[in-house]
């Protein structure tokens, strides 16, 4: 296979390996360009998870048009994603630090060019794509995104080893990991995220008949949500933690130390968190 995966296989292989995961442990055609890089010289001296003793790294920059499309899809592998939503911005401005660590310096300089940044423009949709081999040969490849958008943007994000941190959206928020914590903050809009290792910490205001949908699977889940919320909760733990509710009221519900189900206001919209191994806090908070 090509060391430059489409998009279609980055989207299907990763969901395809998450899913595999958790049925195992839970038993539950547009214009593109690469960038680069050759041409920006940023501040990068803030990084860190990139344990080798020799490293080269450069800093890649563009601006992306929204106009024509509805949603961003981010699909890394490993690295840090950091994605704010900005409600005085009408294009995406995407920053990377692309770095690649090895056994000596000379190769590390050698095969920087390996790694890149490919951005796509399909349908209503905008791609941006960590572009690396397929096979590393003992080096070690890293991007870490720093992410601003318009923030009734849809957004999808799929990565494989690294944090995912996303902040004040007012869309549909879709969030795929594999090894890292995932953070969604100020979201106002449905919100699905899938972990494998690593804590999920949200907090959101849904829509009428809005979906919150949190599954890990070693890793905390911690909800934070307006004490107004109408939706039918359920949490559950399948093997070592405890669910707790914080400062929110039910007009029926069932629970044990690992279980809970309830309905808050009319039960218009749907509230499901669940983890194998992990505690499960789930906050109201006054708007």
């Amino acid at each position: 296979m090509s060391a430059q995966r489409t998009k279609t296989e980055i989207v299907f292989s990763r969901k395809w390996l998450f899913i595999l995961a958790i049925l195992l442990l839970m038993i539950v055609p547009g214009c593109s360009v690469d960038v680069d890089g050759s041409d920006y010289n940023f501040d990068t001296s803030v990084r860190g998870g990139f344990d080798y003793d020799y490293t080269a790294e450069k800093t890649v920059s563009d601006e992306v048009v929204v106009q024509g499309h509805n949603r961003i899809t981010v699909a890394a592998i490993n690295g840090e994603m950091n994605l704010e939503g900005r409600d005085d911005v009408n294009h995406i401005k995407i920053t990377a630090v692309l770095s690649v660590g090895s056994n000596s310096q000379v190769d590390a300089d050698l095969h920087l060019d390996d790694i890149k940044i490919r951005i796509t423009e399909d349908d209503d949709e905008i791609l941006i794509e960590t572009i690396q081999p397929q096979s590393s040969y003992g080096r070690g490849y890293r991007a870490e995104y720093g992410i601003i958008l318009p923030e009734g943007l849809d957004v999808t994000a799929i990565q494989d080893n690294g944090n995912i941190y996303i902040y004040d959206l007012k869309s549909s928020v879709d969030l795929t990991n594999e090894n890292g914590d995932i953070q969604a903050l100020d979201i106002v809009g449905d919100i699905r995220a899938r972990l494998v290792n690593g804590s999920i910490e949200t907090t959101a205001t849904l829509n009428e008949n809005g979906v919150i949908d949190l599954n890990t699977v070693n890793g905390p889940i911690e909800l934070s949500i307006p004490t107004i919320t109408s939706a039918n909760l359920s949490a559950r733990v399948d093997n070592a933690g405890t669910v707790f509710i914080h400062d929110l009221a039910f007009t029926d519900s069932i629970s044990t130390p690992k279980t809970f189900e309830g309905t808050l206001g009319n039960g218009d919209g749907s509230i499901s968190l669940r983890t194998i191994n992990g505690n499960i806090d789930v906050f109201g908070f006054e708007l």
